[in-house]
């Protein structure tokens, strides 16, 4: 017989394990009534303790040991927060899994160009995702057509036969325009054929323009129970399903007309809707503008921004070879890519939610350079993170228009041209083995950075000539202190007299990202060397950071704990990195109004403490002490290989009821 421990039992067997067997310490659970360390002989003393807001646990010690009462206590208490952790734990990851079925979907469909321009495959496709959710479903695809209610797609033994929309389930979401799940047959269930033998209903409405257009529905022959998590699936599905048959709808309204209205109405909406993001407001220490104008009311460039938090944010422009609806539909496609590995979580132990750009570009590439080399087109694109916390600007540049940074401090315009290793990357699709490297460039207070299409620079006048990278860095520096949004009017505006009479023959589109702050803007650091007393000097450098930290909000404790976390990581540098030999040691302790940062930097063999095993404390395996201090003393533990064969850790400490903060 399998018997399953509770959280809280599993916590304390873990921890009461390595304790001496001899030990007089009795522990027993007082739900279960059962003993996890047998009581010693001869124990006169008891004490219920509290653990996840009862009290559950019942200490016993002979007379005259409060010593260990005590001890017994603070285990519960660990145990107590070790289980409450794990419950968290395990509803995040139901959480999670729920939301990763429904992107799973998303991605899925919306990421195939091949599907945009097939609504049946597309349907099907939704279908699909629907029933899988759980084996033995069964489902349809029910649209309204000419006030009838017909099949679009089924997963049934026997096709479903069409009916008035008013009737059974599927008239009662079309008429609430809501999901329904009934778990139990009884009244309202209706008679509609397919449903004869089901025991178990979950429907949804597609809506499309405030309208009800039809409903996703699925059913099981067995009893059980269907829940919010299938709902939510539905409707996610029904928001894609609607999408698709909305853009048919605008397709062969468009096909009744002339091209140039087809385009309007059709690449319009893609061009909006999918290929150009909101310009975002109140981005920390940023601020962004945006200009885009189609030469032929669609075009194939786009843009997408993406907020990690802790003042990290990313940018992707991309233009794609050739103009028009093809070229707007493998822009949505490829963006669709980047939304979807943007938001993928990285390496295991990195605290930001995402990977590095050089990963994300090339996980972009590995799916789309396929059917890019198959449709016979490629994409240019550059891929930028902004960390506004460590002042720098890390970028990819996929074979695109140099990006530009205007730098305030000595109003100078840098032109950010990736050569690394004597080769350039090249643009996604351009060939199937293709490597991407990330280059980082620092910057300050009111820097500005511009990326750009090729129709800026390459905008020709009258007589033939070309308006040219010279003339924008020039525009650049005449806006310089301008906000972002006026900075981009200014400089199209430009364009577009250059060009005159000769017209704009090729789409723009232009970002400006204007560097309101950076922060930390207090800084203090050492450098020692590998040598007796260099770890006292550590410590004595942690103290001397609180004290310069104005009304600093850590207590004598946690100061404690900043000379135990900063001493380790030293420690590990000296032992890991240069392996007890000689080397050096610089620590940069930087900090604001909400966190102190300390920033290590060597020059020693590469040792991420993400790949260090944890540790085992039960005695039988040494090492993993030190790093599993560090991640339980900081709220941040990051470790990054930077520029010139060094490494750079990152230690971050919250002030205490700042978001974030242990």
């Amino acid at each position: 017989m399998t018997v399953t421990l509770t959280p809280l039992q599993r916590a304390l067997e873990s921890l009461l394990s390595p304790l001496p067997p001899h030990l007089p310490l009795g522990v027993r659970l007082r739900e279960s009534g059962a003993w996890l360390r047998e009581p010693p002989h001869g124990a006169e003393l008891n004490r219920m303790c509290s653990a996840n807001g009862s009290l559950g646990v019942t200490l016993c010690v002979p007379r005259g040991s409060e010593a260990l009462l005590d001890l017994g206590e603070s285990l519960v208490a660990a145990a107590a927060r070790v289980a409450d952790l794990e419950e968290q734990r395990e509803g995040l990851c139901e959480e999670l899994a729920t939301s990763y079925e429904s992107l799973s979907a998303v991605f899925d469909i919306g990421g195939d160009p091949a599907l945009l321009l097939s609504p049946a495959r597309a349907l099907a496709k939704v279908l699909d995702h629907a029933v899988a959710f759980e084996p033995g479903l069964e489902g349809a695809i029910w649209l309204v057509q000419e006030d009838r209610l017909e099949p679009a797609q089924w997963r049934t033994p026997e096709p479903p036969v069409g009916r008035d929309p008013g009737h059974g389930i599927v008239g009662r979401v079309l008429g609430e325009r809501r999901g329904i799940i009934v778990n139990t047959r009884g009244a309202g269930w209706g008679d509609e054929p397919e449903l004869s033998s089901a025991r178990r209903v979950a429907a949804a409405p597609l809506v499309a323009r405030g309208e009800a257009k039809g409903a996703l529905v699925v059913w099981h022959a067995q009893h059980g129970t269907f829940d919010s998590r299938l709902m939510g699936l539905l409707t996610t599905l029904c928001s894609q399903a609607a999408l698709i048959l909305e853009q048919e709808r605008l397709r062969v309204e468009a096909v009744a007309g002339e091209k140039l209205r087809r385009e309007i109405e059709i690449g319009g909406n893609i061009q909006q809707v999918l290929l150009l993001g909101r310009t975002p407001a109140n981005v920390t220490g940023l601020e962004i503008g945006t200009l885009a104008r189609a030469s032929r009311q669609v075009d194939g460039d786009f843009f997408g921004f993406f907020h990690h938090g802790n003042g990290v944010f990313d940018i992707v422009l991309g233009d794609v070879m050739g103009k028009g609806i093809p070229a707007a539909l493998v822009g949505a496609a490829v963006k669709s890519q980047f939304q979807r590995f943007a938001s993928t979580t990285g390496p295991a132990g990195r605290k930001l939610p995402c990977a590095e750009p050089a990963e994300i570009v090339a996980a972009v590439h590995d799916q789309v350079s396929e059917t890019l080399i198959e449709l016979g087109r490629f994409v240019t694109a550059i891929y930028a993170r902004f960390d506004v916390h460590k002042g720098t600007m890390t970028y990819v540049d996929c074979g695109h228009t140099d990006a530009l940074h205007h730098r305030a401090d000595v109003s100078k315009v840098d032109l950010l041209h990736a050569t690394l290793a004597g080769r350039t990357n090249l643009p996604l699709g351009f060939a199937r083995e293709t490597r991407y490297e990330q280059v980082s460039v620092p910057f300050g207070p009111g820097d500005t950075f511009l990326f750009y299409s090729d129709g800026l620079t390459e905008a020709r006048a009258p007589g033939g000539t070309h308006f040219g990278v010279d003339a924008v860095a020039t525009a650049l520096t005449r806006g310089r202190g301008q906000r972002a949004q006026a900075l981009v009017d200014r400089i199209c505006g430009e364009v577009e007299r250059f060009s005159g009479s000769a017209g704009i023959h090729d789409d723009l589109t232009c970002i400006a990202v204007r560097v309101t702050g950076t922060a930390p803007s207090c800084r203090l650091c050492i450098e020692v060397d590998n040598a007796s007393g260099s770890l006292a000097r550590v410590r004595r450098f942690v103290s001397e950071v609180c004290a310069a930290i104005p009304g600093c909000p850590f207590g004598d404790e946690q100061v404690a704990e900043l000379h135990l976390a900063l001493t380790e990581a030293a420690a590990n540098v000296f032992d890991h990195a240069y392996g007890g030999g000689p080397g050096s040691l610089r620590v940069e302790a930087l900090w604001d109004d909400s966190e102190l940062r300390f920033r290590l930097l060597d020059r020693g063999k590469p040792f991420d403490p993400a790949t260090a095993k944890p540790p085992r404390f039960d005695g039988t395996v040494d090492g993993g002490f030190g790093v599993y201090i560090i991640r339980e003393i900081m709220d941040v533990f990051d470790y990054t290989r930077g520029d010139g064969a060094s490494n750079v850790l990152e230690l971050v400490k919250r002030f205490p009821g700042k978001e974030g903060a242990r």
